[in-house]
């Protein structure tokens, strides 16, 4: 039986989402540590915090990052693979959703301590943003094989978001842009594998919903 498709309302965001954890999620200013990828409290003062992808999800498991998406970065990113992410990361700290989305191509490879997911219309790669509910800043940027860049970024309030005690933390990614687009965004454990680390098999993208449907509810009309 082939992946079913889930919609794009359901995956656990880096930049928080009201399932949180307890303490100081992953990596943050504040030097906490997490225990599980899969911890689902509130932080103390009731406010979400930021998921932690403290460990990597078991390969083969449907949550396994893709074994083609480096872990680590090396050396300075591409100027114009950074512009594109950071002019993403802008508009999302402005709370323009939609004008984020834009900066992901259609059909775009999207993984947040989930299955991995097609986002084919603008109507699903609008969803995926609002589930991003705090901004976040570029905290540093390496290149990275197959075009990827690693980024480390610093975790903010956003407009129409709810950081709450996420904010100032600290997550790890991995974006690959092609002709000025996003067209694959990976969430990564907080800290790189160790040297030698060895990584599963290929695990299949969900396909795309079928035509008509959309993630989360989203307008079937926009596209």
């Amino acid at each position: 039986m082939g992946t079913r498709f889930q919609p794009l309302l359901l995956i656990v965001a880096v930049f928080a989402v009201p399932a949180v954890l307890g303490g100081c999620g992953g990596s943050s200013s504040g030097g906490g540590s997490s225990t599980s990828t899969t911890a689902t409290t509130k932080a103390q003062d009731g406010t979400p915090a930021v998921p932690s992808a403290s460990a990597e999800p078991p390969a083969g498991s449907p949550e396994a990052i893709p074994p083609g998406v480096p872990r680590r970065g090396n050396g300075p990113a591409k100027v114009a693979n950074k512009q594109v992410i950071d002019a993403w990361l802008a508009a999302l700290q402005l709370g323009d959703e939609k004008a984020a989305a834009r900066y992901f191509a259609p059909g775009a490879l999207v993984q947040n301590s989930s299955p991995v997911f097609i986002a084919k219309t603008l109507a699903q790669r609008t969803q995926f943003q609002r589930i991003l509910t705090c901004g976040a800043k570029d905290a540093g940027a390496l290149a990275a094989p197959r075009d990827f860049t690693v980024i480390t970024y610093k975790l903010v309030e956003r407009p129409g978001g709810q950081c709450g005690s996420g904010t100032g933390h600290l997550a790890r990614g991995a974006i690959r842009v092609v002709h000025g687009k996003i067209a694959e965004w990976y969430r990564l454990p907080d800290a790189p594998p160790p040297v030698g680390h060895k990584r599963g098999p290929q695990v299949k993208p969900a396909p795309a919903p079928p035509s008509g449907a959309t993630p989360g509810g989203a307008d079937p009309g926009v596209v």
